[in-house]
């Protein structure tokens, strides 16, 4: 789903965050659907989980993502004052 490259000048996070908020605003992503934990996202793209978390919370405060405890970070939902 993502393609994170490590030979980039731009960092794996903000590569993350980017593409998140790419998919999120064409609707690929939508309201509710749940990200990879972090774990599994940081193995996969062989990152360390820092910066996975880093990403995802950057995304949370944004208002973007949201967490719930136990679960799977989700995209949140739309705001009625909120646009893309």
């Amino acid at each position: 789903m993502f393609i994170l490259d490590p030979h980039s000048s731009v960092p794996i996070y903000q590569q993350l965050i980017d593409q998140v908020r790419r998919l999120v605003a064409s609707g690929l992503l939508a309201p509710g659907a749940a990200l990879p934990s972090v774990r599994d996202m940081a193995q996969e793209h062989t990152v360390h989980p820092m910066t996975i978390s880093k990403a995802y919370s950057l995304l949370e405060s944004e208002g973007i993502l949201e967490r719930q405890r136990g679960k799977p970070m989700r995209v949140a939902a739309l705001k009625r004052n909120q646009s893309s």
